[in-house]
Protein backbone atom coordinates (compact mmCIF):
# COMPACT_ATOMS: atom_id res chain seq x y z
CA UNK A 1 0.00 0.00 0.00
CA UNK A 2 1.13 3.75 -0.79
CA UNK A 3 0.87 5.65 2.30
CA UNK A 4 0.74 9.70 1.60
CA UNK A 5 1.93 11.95 4.40
CA UNK A 6 -0.77 14.61 5.00
CA UNK A 7 -0.30 17.85 3.77
CA UNK A 8 0.12 19.46 7.05
CA UNK A 9 2.43 17.41 8.25
CA UNK A 10 4.23 17.79 5.24
CA UNK A 11 4.88 21.32 5.93
CA UNK A 12 5.39 20.92 9.52
CA UNK A 13 8.75 18.80 8.65
CA UNK A 14 9.60 20.87 6.12
CA UNK A 15 9.56 23.95 8.08
CA UNK A 16 11.29 21.92 10.85
CA UNK A 17 14.05 20.77 8.21
CA UNK A 18 14.50 24.51 7.20
CA UNK A 19 15.12 25.99 10.69
CA UNK A 20 18.11 23.39 11.13
CA UNK A 21 19.36 23.85 8.10
CA UNK A 22 19.64 27.93 8.41
CA UNK A 23 20.37 28.04 11.85
CA UNK A 24 16.59 29.35 12.93
CA UNK A 25 15.85 26.97 15.48
CA UNK A 26 16.33 26.73 19.44
CA UNK A 27 15.33 24.54 22.29
CA UNK A 28 14.94 26.21 25.70
CA UNK A 29 14.59 25.05 29.13
CA UNK A 30 13.95 27.00 32.17
CA UNK A 31 13.40 26.68 35.68
CA UNK A 32 11.26 29.57 37.51
CA UNK A 33 8.98 30.89 40.05
CA UNK A 34 5.97 32.74 40.03
CA UNK A 35 4.07 35.74 42.34
CA UNK A 36 0.66 36.78 42.69
CA UNK A 37 -0.11 39.63 40.52
CA UNK A 38 -2.97 42.63 42.34
CA UNK A 39 -4.06 39.15 44.50
CA UNK A 40 -7.99 38.70 44.70
CA UNK A 41 -9.87 37.80 47.88
CA UNK A 42 -9.30 33.69 48.50
CA UNK A 43 -10.94 33.47 52.26
CA UNK A 44 -10.38 34.92 55.46
CA UNK A 45 -8.75 33.71 58.86
CA UNK A 46 -10.88 34.08 62.24
CA UNK A 47 -10.67 33.82 65.89
CA UNK A 48 -13.20 34.40 68.11
CA UNK A 49 -12.33 33.58 72.20
CA UNK A 50 -15.07 34.26 75.08
CA UNK A 51 -13.07 33.65 78.66
CA UNK A 52 -13.84 34.48 81.61
CA UNK A 53 -12.39 35.67 85.32
CA UNK A 54 -12.71 36.06 88.90
CA UNK A 55 -12.93 40.38 89.50
CA UNK A 56 -11.10 40.08 92.64
CA UNK A 57 -12.97 42.95 94.57
CA UNK A 58 -16.51 42.18 93.89
CA UNK A 59 -15.81 38.41 93.38
CA UNK A 60 -18.14 38.36 90.48
CA UNK A 61 -17.08 36.14 87.03
CA UNK A 62 -16.37 38.88 84.30
CA UNK A 63 -16.68 37.99 80.80
CA UNK A 64 -13.90 38.73 77.86
CA UNK A 65 -14.79 38.85 74.44
CA UNK A 66 -12.26 38.82 71.73
CA UNK A 67 -12.60 38.47 67.96
CA UNK A 68 -10.31 38.77 64.75
CA UNK A 69 -10.49 38.72 61.23
CA UNK A 70 -7.90 38.74 58.31
CA UNK A 71 -8.50 38.36 54.80
CA UNK A 72 -6.67 36.65 52.44
CA UNK A 73 -5.09 37.78 48.76
CA UNK A 74 -3.39 35.79 46.12
CA UNK A 75 -3.13 34.04 43.24
CA UNK A 76 -3.41 29.99 42.55
CA UNK A 77 -1.22 30.54 39.44
CA UNK A 78 1.84 31.87 41.57
CA UNK A 79 4.93 29.05 42.89
CA UNK A 80 7.02 26.95 41.49
CA UNK A 81 6.81 26.09 37.55
CA UNK A 82 9.25 24.52 34.69
CA UNK A 83 9.39 25.04 31.40
CA UNK A 84 10.47 24.10 28.01
CA UNK A 85 10.35 25.61 24.63
CA UNK A 86 10.72 25.64 20.66
CA UNK A 87 11.31 28.47 18.84
CA UNK A 88 12.02 29.62 15.48
CA UNK A 89 13.60 32.44 14.12
CA UNK A 90 12.65 33.99 10.69
CA UNK A 91 14.94 36.57 10.90
CA UNK A 92 17.34 38.25 13.19
CA UNK A 93 14.98 40.02 15.24
CA UNK A 94 11.53 38.43 14.36
CA UNK A 95 10.64 34.60 15.75
CA UNK A 96 8.12 32.54 17.62
CA UNK A 97 8.19 30.48 20.36
CA UNK A 98 5.97 27.78 21.63
CA UNK A 99 6.32 27.59 25.21
CA UNK A 100 4.79 24.26 27.81
CA UNK A 101 4.91 24.74 31.39
CA UNK A 102 4.37 23.24 34.45
CA UNK A 103 3.36 24.56 37.59
CA UNK A 104 2.74 24.04 40.98
CA UNK A 105 0.37 26.37 42.99
CA UNK A 106 1.13 28.42 46.07
CA UNK A 107 -0.98 26.66 48.77
CA UNK A 108 -3.45 28.84 50.39
CA UNK A 109 -5.32 28.33 53.95
CA UNK A 110 -8.04 29.67 55.90
CA UNK A 111 -8.34 28.96 59.45
CA UNK A 112 -11.47 29.76 61.47
CA UNK A 113 -10.76 28.88 65.56
CA UNK A 114 -13.72 29.38 68.73
CA UNK A 115 -13.47 29.10 72.08
CA UNK A 116 -15.74 29.33 74.70
CA UNK A 117 -13.70 29.24 78.47
CA UNK A 118 -15.35 29.64 81.26
CA UNK A 119 -12.52 30.51 84.01
CA UNK A 120 -10.09 27.09 83.63
CA UNK A 121 -12.92 24.96 82.46
CA UNK A 122 -13.80 24.46 78.32
CA UNK A 123 -17.16 24.62 77.13
CA UNK A 124 -16.99 24.58 73.42
CA UNK A 125 -13.90 24.43 71.20
CA UNK A 126 -13.11 24.11 67.52
CA UNK A 127 -11.05 24.61 64.59
CA UNK A 128 -11.82 24.81 60.84
CA UNK A 129 -9.57 25.11 57.82
CA UNK A 130 -9.71 24.79 54.26
CA UNK A 131 -6.71 24.48 52.41
CA UNK A 132 -7.06 25.30 48.43
CA UNK A 133 -4.19 24.76 45.74
CA UNK A 134 -3.87 24.10 41.91
CA UNK A 135 -1.38 22.63 39.37
CA UNK A 136 -1.51 22.04 35.93
CA UNK A 137 0.28 22.73 32.13
CA UNK A 138 0.24 26.00 30.31
CA UNK A 139 0.68 26.42 26.65
CA UNK A 140 1.64 29.75 25.16
CA UNK A 141 2.54 30.91 21.70
CA UNK A 142 3.94 33.85 21.46
CA UNK A 143 5.68 36.59 18.94
CA UNK A 144 9.22 37.50 19.43
CA UNK A 145 11.04 40.87 19.02
CA UNK A 146 14.55 40.56 19.51
CA UNK A 147 16.84 43.45 19.05
CA UNK A 148 19.97 41.67 16.62
CA UNK A 149 22.56 38.84 17.42
CA UNK A 150 25.41 40.64 19.54
CA UNK A 151 26.49 38.85 22.73
CA UNK A 152 23.73 40.41 24.92
CA UNK A 153 20.35 40.02 22.90
CA UNK A 154 17.10 41.76 24.81
CA UNK A 155 13.62 40.52 23.50
CA UNK A 156 9.92 41.09 23.73
CA UNK A 157 7.76 38.69 23.40
CA UNK A 158 3.85 38.39 23.79
CA UNK A 159 0.83 35.86 23.01
CA UNK A 160 -2.07 34.29 24.76
CA UNK A 161 -1.98 31.37 26.81
CA UNK A 162 -3.86 28.41 27.69
CA UNK A 163 -4.05 26.03 30.99
CA UNK A 164 -4.90 22.83 31.37
CA UNK A 165 -5.80 23.47 35.18
CA UNK A 166 -7.08 20.86 38.54
CA UNK A 167 -7.81 22.35 41.39
CA UNK A 168 -8.43 21.08 44.68
CA UNK A 169 -9.86 22.28 48.18
CA UNK A 170 -9.67 19.92 51.30
CA UNK A 171 -11.81 21.30 54.67
CA UNK A 172 -10.85 19.43 58.13
CA UNK A 173 -12.99 20.90 60.99
CA UNK A 174 -12.62 19.83 64.82
CA UNK A 175 -15.17 20.44 67.72
CA UNK A 176 -15.03 19.61 71.42
CA UNK A 177 -18.33 20.25 72.91
CA UNK A 178 -19.19 19.50 76.76
CA UNK A 179 -15.90 17.19 75.89
CA UNK A 180 -17.46 15.33 73.47
CA UNK A 181 -15.17 15.20 70.06
CA UNK A 182 -16.30 15.45 67.08
CA UNK A 183 -14.25 15.85 63.16
CA UNK A 184 -15.69 15.88 59.57
CA UNK A 185 -13.32 16.17 56.16
CA UNK A 186 -14.05 16.33 52.70
CA UNK A 187 -12.17 17.14 49.82
CA UNK A 188 -13.61 18.69 46.87
CA UNK A 189 -12.04 18.52 43.18
CA UNK A 190 -12.61 20.98 40.63
CA UNK A 191 -12.22 20.25 36.42
CA UNK A 192 -12.97 20.96 33.20
CA UNK A 193 -13.19 23.97 30.94
CA UNK A 194 -9.97 25.41 29.78
CA UNK A 195 -7.89 28.32 31.22
CA UNK A 196 -7.06 31.22 29.45
CA UNK A 197 -5.71 34.36 29.41
CA UNK A 198 -2.19 36.78 28.07
CA UNK A 199 1.39 36.70 28.53
CA UNK A 200 3.95 39.22 28.21
CA UNK A 201 8.06 38.59 28.49
CA UNK A 202 10.76 40.54 28.83
CA UNK A 203 13.91 38.53 28.04
CA UNK A 204 17.82 39.26 27.82
CA UNK A 205 20.12 36.54 26.26
CA UNK A 206 23.68 36.03 26.72
CA UNK A 207 25.49 34.83 24.41
CA UNK A 208 28.07 32.31 25.60
CA UNK A 209 29.04 29.98 22.66
CA UNK A 210 27.50 29.90 18.86
CA UNK A 211 25.06 27.52 20.04
CA UNK A 212 24.32 28.12 23.69
CA UNK A 213 23.32 30.97 25.64
CA UNK A 214 21.76 31.71 29.17
CA UNK A 215 18.66 33.91 29.48
CA UNK A 216 16.69 35.75 32.07
CA UNK A 217 12.91 36.59 31.67
CA UNK A 218 10.10 38.41 33.53
CA UNK A 219 6.69 36.67 32.35
CA UNK A 220 3.42 38.62 33.39
CA UNK A 221 0.44 36.33 32.84
CA UNK A 222 -3.26 37.06 33.63
CA UNK A 223 -5.55 34.31 33.49
CA UNK A 224 -8.66 33.41 35.12
CA UNK A 225 -10.02 29.64 35.34
CA UNK A 226 -13.32 28.42 35.32
CA UNK A 227 -14.01 25.17 36.22
CA UNK A 228 -17.32 23.19 34.67
CA UNK A 229 -18.23 21.09 37.51
CA UNK A 230 -16.60 19.91 41.14
CA UNK A 231 -16.82 16.47 42.62
CA UNK A 232 -16.55 15.57 46.21
CA UNK A 233 -14.16 13.17 46.68
CA UNK A 234 -13.62 12.68 50.35
CA UNK A 235 -16.30 12.83 53.10
CA UNK A 236 -15.28 11.80 56.73
CA UNK A 237 -17.55 12.10 59.10
CA UNK A 238 -15.69 10.69 63.19
CA UNK A 239 -12.37 9.27 61.23
CA UNK A 240 -15.52 7.11 59.21
CA UNK A 241 -15.82 6.83 55.04
CA UNK A 242 -19.08 8.35 54.83
CA UNK A 243 -19.17 9.26 50.81
CA UNK A 244 -21.13 6.69 49.88
CA UNK A 245 -24.18 8.10 52.24
CA UNK A 246 -24.08 11.23 50.18
CA UNK A 247 -26.72 12.12 46.94
CA UNK A 248 -25.38 12.70 43.39
CA UNK A 249 -26.63 16.44 43.89
CA UNK A 250 -24.76 16.62 47.45
CA UNK A 251 -21.48 15.15 45.85
CA UNK A 252 -21.17 16.61 42.06
CA UNK A 253 -21.70 20.18 41.01
CA UNK A 254 -22.00 21.38 37.14
CA UNK A 255 -21.51 25.00 36.93
CA UNK A 256 -23.49 27.63 34.55
CA UNK A 257 -23.67 30.78 33.19
CA UNK A 258 -27.52 30.99 35.09
CA UNK A 259 -29.72 29.20 37.54
CA UNK A 260 -32.91 29.82 37.74
CA UNK A 261 -34.99 27.81 40.68
CA UNK A 262 -39.18 27.71 40.34
CA UNK A 263 -41.06 26.91 43.40
CA UNK A 264 -43.39 25.18 40.85
CA UNK A 265 -41.41 22.90 39.16
CA UNK A 266 -40.84 19.25 40.13
CA UNK A 267 -38.63 18.18 43.73
CA UNK A 268 -35.56 17.62 42.67
CA UNK A 269 -34.54 13.54 43.15
CA UNK A 270 -30.96 14.32 44.06
CA UNK A 271 -29.77 11.89 41.37
CA UNK A 272 -28.74 14.71 39.33
CA UNK A 273 -25.87 16.84 39.98
CA UNK A 274 -26.46 20.43 41.63
CA UNK A 275 -26.12 23.50 39.12
CA UNK A 276 -24.67 26.53 40.53
CA UNK A 277 -23.24 29.61 38.88
CA UNK A 278 -19.71 29.68 37.97
CA UNK A 279 -16.59 30.48 39.95
CA UNK A 280 -13.36 32.16 39.17
CA UNK A 281 -10.19 31.17 40.21
CA UNK A 282 -7.01 33.39 39.73
CA UNK A 283 -4.13 32.07 38.32
CA UNK A 284 -2.39 35.67 36.96
CA UNK A 285 1.35 35.55 38.20
CA UNK A 286 4.74 37.58 37.80
CA UNK A 287 7.42 35.09 37.32
CA UNK A 288 11.21 35.40 37.33
CA UNK A 289 13.07 32.53 35.21
CA UNK A 290 16.84 31.42 34.18
CA UNK A 291 17.55 29.20 32.02
CA UNK A 292 19.13 27.84 29.20
CA UNK A 293 19.01 27.85 25.02
CA UNK A 294 20.64 25.29 22.84
CA UNK A 295 20.36 26.93 19.21
CA UNK A 296 20.92 24.66 15.77
CA UNK A 297 22.78 25.25 12.80
CA UNK A 298 24.94 28.15 13.61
Amino acid sequence: MHYRFPPALTVLLMLASAAFVNGQAYFKLSPGNGFPIAGEHLGSESRQELTTTIDPETGFEVPRIVTSSENIHGSYGAGPIFSGTFGYMFTDNLGVEAVISYFSGREYEAVATNLDQRLSQIRYESRASTLTRSNGFLFSPLLKLTAGDGLIRPYLMAGPVFGKVDFRRDHDSMSIDEGVTSSEKTSTEYSGGLAKGARGVVGVEFAIKNNFSLFTEVVITGMNYYPKKSEVTRYEIDGEDQLNTLTVEQRKVNYVERVTTDTDGPIDSGDEPDRQPRISMPLSSIAANIGVKLSFGY
